[in-house]
């Protein structure tokens, strides 16, 4: 959790999340969302992953598709919500990211 918090991606406030999202990019070909595993079409070009150095893939208000309506951008800088995404689950818990669902409140708020 310490080093999530030393690479900037939990926002322990909203301007934190407001620079994340104004920083956000859409591209034209989908990228396997880092929250859910689903395609999506927003980077967060602040975080960057470990290996690649590229943004982090993550739903930002999709209005179409499978992707509609899903908050995987907040969740995946919500320090709540740490450790329960679809990457976090093999990268963090070294766990097969094909057994990820998402979590119930009940495993949020037993994260915290």
């Amino acid at each position: 959790l310490q080093v999530a918090k030393r690479s900037k991606r939990l926002c322990t406030d909203i301007t934190d999340l407001c620079m994340h999202a104004e920083k956000s990019q859409s591209t034209t070909k989908p990228r396997k969302c880092a929250w859910c595993g689903l395609d999506c079409y927003t980077i967060c070009i602040t975080c960057k992953d470990d290996v690649t150095k590229k943004g982090i893939p993550l739903h930002l208000n999709a209005s179409k598709g499978k992707g509609a309506g899903k908050q995987c951008f907040f969740k995946w800088h919500d320090e709540n919500h740490f450790g329960l995404g679809k990457n976090d689950r093999s990268k963090i818990l070294r766990l097969d990211k094909s057994g990820w669902k998402e979590p119930t409140k009940r495993e949020v708020q037993a994260n915290r």
